[in-house]
């Protein structure tokens, strides 16, 4: 981890405080923004880009937090770099359950998310991320606390899919549909088995994103259709992984074989592939 010259407390208040361009505040003179400001910056974006993507380590998900951080000093606050900022925060929080830095970081992703809706409320990611950080919320939370949460994660994410249901690989959809399908049904929450299951068949449909895929999968063997669940296993077992997803194959398989053998799925004789054992006929 990056040790930081202000406990990591403080800089995550940073991050949700109200949004403050260079120079501006009581007393200080709004400075130039000069063509060497423009350069750094935009040096800076694009190594943060570099570095915060999925599955990037803690070291390299700060550096490009502080990357588009310090940009943001350089030629002002704007919502490209504020949705960047969400999605390094976002990778930050998403691996450390159960911790209350988890929770930290997950409501000052939050508030952020919340200033993205406020500056542009037509676009997604603002109400894609702020359900996604409501989320991440919740799981800190106790059951009581987190169905609390439940309709307002909803209300965000039903709004991302109405704005852009295909971004980031069709998100909203995934993300709305595991909510319904974990959620409690109505009138304790809002949980809705057979809504969330289309929900994820159509992230399939629409992105050959490898967690749509083990999503659908895994919800399928939970739901008692294992048959169905296996089936969604296949195309990654076979290694048919390409694309931006083709440097972690290892990993998706990985977690294809854990849910193959969750839902008790069986090789097939002539590939390898898994699938659900047949039960057994009369006599």
């Amino acid at each position: 981890m990056i040790q930081r010259a202000i406990p990591a407390a403080l800089t995550i208040l940073a991050l949700a405080a109200p949004a403050c361009g260079p120079g501006v505040g009581l007393g200080i003179k709004k400075r130039t923004i000069t063509a060497e400001d423009r350069a750094e910056a935009a040096d800076l974006i694009a190594r943060g880009d570099e570095l915060a993507v999925e599955g990037a380590s803690r070291e390299d998900l700060m550096r490009a937090l502080e990357g588009y951080e310090r940009a943001e000093e350089l030629v002002g606050r704007d919502i490209e770099t504020m949705i960047r900022r969400a999605r390094a925060i976002l990778f930050i929080t998403e691996p450390q359950p159960g911790s209350d830095e988890a929770l930290a970081w997950a409501e000052a992703g939050e508030e952020l998310s919340r200033q993205i809706v406020e500056r542009a409320p037509r676009r997604v990611e603002g109400h894609y991320y702020e359900a996604l950080f409501i989320g991440l919320k919740a799981r800190e939370k106790s059951v009581p606390k987190a169905l609390l949460l439940m309709p307002r994660m909803a209300k965000r994410a039903r709004r991302a899919m109405e704005i852009d249901e295909t971004y980031d690989d069709a998100g909203p959809l995934r993300l709305m549909g595991m909510l319904l399908i974990s959620a409690p049904p109505w009138p304790a929450s809002v949980g809705d088995t057979d809504e969330g299951l289309e929900l994820l068949e159509r992230a399939v449909m629409l992105s050959d994103y490898p967690r749509n895929r083990l999503l659908l999968a895994k919800s399928l063997i939970e739901d008692d259709d294992p048959d169905a669940g296996c089936e969604q296993l296949r195309p990654l077992l076979e290694g048919h992984i390409n694309g931006p997803w083709a440097a972690g194959a290892d990993r998706w398989t990985k977690e294809a074989r854990d849910l193959a053998t969750l839902g008790n799925c069986s090789p097939s004789a002539d590939s390898g592939v898994v699938e659900a054992p047949t039960e057994p006929g009369p006599g």
